[in-house]
């Protein structure tokens, strides 16, 4: 149906209601009105730019907090470039982690948790059922072992 004529359709449909007197004392009219559509799946993420994990020559965990903002189920990938945190001048100082998903509040859940490596040559994907975070919170959870030999090169 084309936009004016539904308008006009809605306006008739309306002035009939308003126009229509009281079917007596006592009695009510009742109406039912079936109205669907269709909602475009979205989902938006808000998380720092930037995440300061701190010293990797301990075991240790950080966790990177997250919103996320989704109108339908959510499936997700994990993926690590290097397969563990690399030491920016040292290249063969690698710190291999896990890492997992959680969502906080009352319908709290954790994704997989999934090791650096194996996000290396595939991104590692997850999916968390039926569970819609429509305004959810959470946080990326990163745990890492100690490391057996110290990173420090002789100086040239």
């Amino acid at each position: 149906m084309p936009a004016r004529m539904a308008h006009a359709f809605c306006v008739a449909i309306a002035s009939f209601f308003i126009a229509t007197p009281a079917l007596g004392h006592g009695e009510r009219a009742h109406v039912t009105l079936d109205i669907a559509g269709r909602i475009t799946p979205a989902c938006a993420l808000e998380l720092q730019p930037f995440a300061e994990l701190g010293e990797l020559t301990r075991a240790g965990e950080a966790r990177v907090p997250f919103t996320l903002a989704c109108n339908h189920s959510l499936t997700y990938a994990l993926r690590s470039e290097q397969g563990g945190l690399r030491h920016q001048s040292a290249e063969d100082y690698l710190v291999r982690y896990t890492a997992q998903l959680e969502f906080d509040g009352a319908q709290a859940r954790r994704g997989r948790m999934v090791k650096s490596a194996d996000m290396r040559e595939a991104a590692a994907q997850d999916d968390l059922g039926d569970f819609v975070p429509f305004e959810s919170n959470g946080q990326l959870r990163i745990r890492w072992g100690a490391r057996t030999h110290a990173c420090a090169r002789p100086l040239s």
